[in-house]
């Protein structure tokens, strides 16, 4: 049974003054652990780079964490020790494979910038010098480039930075549900019992049942704090990652407890278990077009159209929209944020469709087939804009147990091809194929997703030049015209070449 991680996202509900004072101080004494472990492999960085290579060589977490010495901080809970260590561990082995790889690219060592810190004064310096005096420079491009740099350090180091806390075992963090009133809540060990700031939490286990075992909560040895997070709007959380996990078909694996301003979040990493794909009985081609976010048809094994469809998503209109405000606030020189890109709007239409997709792909017990749409320019690939609804669909289509086609099929005149007779049609307008052989008209869209799902049954083999099956994938589109009771051209120059030697 194969396994599908995905992450959840929990804000903690309001945490009251002392609440939110043991976070800080557990942050504040993290991050100073973090910097002290950083401070000790830097001055003991050429012992790590000889002996921290596994048996094949290699730098792994595993090997440099066994040899970082303890945190100093003796307040800290033994789960966030555990963390900390293999999270600077995970710098470290990062940095050396790359410090020790063939490429050219300077890698710096790891560190950990604050708004008060040394860097922070020096990049304040040198921005105000750079926008008083733009003299020191040999040209105005050059004085504006550097402005430019000195700017983006600026804003870079005067953010006040907090690492995020990581819990590397699911038995670091608990969450427990109470089913009646579907409330949700954390409990995390942050300190040891002798810490004054600690307050005993009383908890009442009756309705709490532990997502990780789906038994009632029963309160571990120490102190511990009680955390509410927030389940969102339409319980959307609550659905796709809790009840799975009481159900024992998610596992909580790791966590990462993040300070955003005044506020925190938890990521939670999710282990779905999958059901095995079942065996396809027809098949799914999706095509990615420009008026339609994804056009969908299913045919049989024989090539037969059994369902097609394409639908105004709205997609390209928000896009659209999100772009020419970007636009308009670059323009007036307004300051550009996250918001107004929309992402998460965005997404909400692809997860619609991928959504769609599967259902669809069950109904008719279909292999869902993508068109892949990476180019080689230069010699190297580049992935397509559209990557992220093929990621979508991929752990999707995973998680029911739909087959998806690896790799996809080719895209060359997926669009341009008449699904009735297998020649290459003409396209008056962007969006219609008229085929000027047969005289079919279709949707340019709706006839690209045929085309891909009828490739999916194509093999190089078979249609490789030999006496049954000759002309490559050409041959192999206008097989179809035969089955559908359609004169292709390659018949009608069998007919006369039968005819020419009839008359000898």
């Amino acid at each position: 049974m194969e396994t599908q991680f995905l992450t959840a996202v929990f804000k903690i509900h309001n945490p009251s003054s002392w609440r939110k004072k043991v976070l800080d101080k557990t942050i504040r004494e993290y991050t100073a652990n973090v910097k002290s472990l950083l401070f000790w492999a830097e001055a003991n960085l050429e012992h790590l780079e000889q002996n921290g290579v596994n048996k094949r060589g290699k730098y792994t977490a595993r090997t440099l964490q066994q040899m970082l010495p303890p945190p100093a901080q003796a307040t800290m809970a033994s789960a966030l020790k555990a963390g900390l260590v293999s999270n600077v561990a995970m710098m470290l082995a990062s940095y050396l494979s790359l410090k020790n790889s063939d490429s050219q690219d300077t890698t710096g060592f790891p560190k950990i910038l604050e708004k008060n810190g040394l860097g922070y004064s020096l990049a304040l310096d040198r921005f105000t010098k750079l926008y008083l005096d733009n003299d020191v420079t040999t040209s105005k491009e050059e004085a504006e480039r550097v402005e430019d740099v000195a700017r983006a350090e600026l804003m870079r180091l005067s953010k006040n930075k907090s690492l995020p806390i990581h819990f590397c075992r699911s038995r670091d963090f608990t969450i427990l549900v109470d089913i009646k009133q579907q409330r949700l809540f954390l409990y995390l060990k942050l300190t040891l019992s002798g810490d004054p700031d600690n307050l005993q939490t009383n908890i009442d286990g009756e309705n709490l049942v532990d997502i990780s075992t789906g038994e009632i909560f029963t309160k571990r040895s120490g102190v511990g704090v009680l955390f509410p997070l927030e389940v969102g709007k339409k319980g959307w959380l609550y659905d796709q990652f809790i009840v799975p996990s009481v159900k024992q078909r998610a596992h909580p694996k790791a966590a990462k407890l993040i300070r955003k301003n005044d506020e925190y979040f938890l990521h939670v990493s999710f282990a779905f278990d999958c059901p095995d794909p079942y065996e396809p009985e027809s098949y799914l081609g999706v095509d990615r077009g420009v008026f339609f976010t994804a056009s969908y048809a299913v045919v049989d094994q024989t090539g037969a159209v059994i369902d097609k469809d394409r639908q105004p998503d709205g997609y390209r209109d928000a896009k659209i929209t999100a772009g020419k405000r970007v636009q308009d606030k670059q323009r007036k020189g307004q300051r550009v944020t996250a918001k107004d890109y929309r992402g998460k709007y965005l997404d909400s239409f692809l997860h619609i469709i991928t959504n769609r997709l599967v259902e669809v792909a069950l109904q008719h017990q279909s292999m869902i087939v993508m068109e892949n749409l990476n180019i080689r320019i230069r010699g190297k690939f580049y992935k397509s804009a559209w990557k992220k609804l093929h990621w979508i669909v991929e752990y999707k289509a995973k998680l029911a147990g739909v087959p998806i086609k690896k790799g996809g099929v080719w895209a060359a005149y997926t669009s341009k091809l008449c699904i009735h007779c297998g020649e290459i049609a003409d396209r008056p307008e962007r969006d219609t194929v008229v085929c000027s052989y047969c005289g079919h008209t279709e949707h340019a869209d709706e006839a690209a997703a045929v085309n891909i799902a009828r490739r999916a049954m194509y093999r190089k083999k078979e249609w490789g030049g030999t006496d049954k099956k000759p002309g490559d994938w050409r041959a192999f589109h206008r097989s179809f015209a035969n089955e559908a009771g359609f004169v292709t051209k390659i018949d009608l120059r069998q007919e006369k070449r039968l005819e020419q030697l009839s008359l000898f």
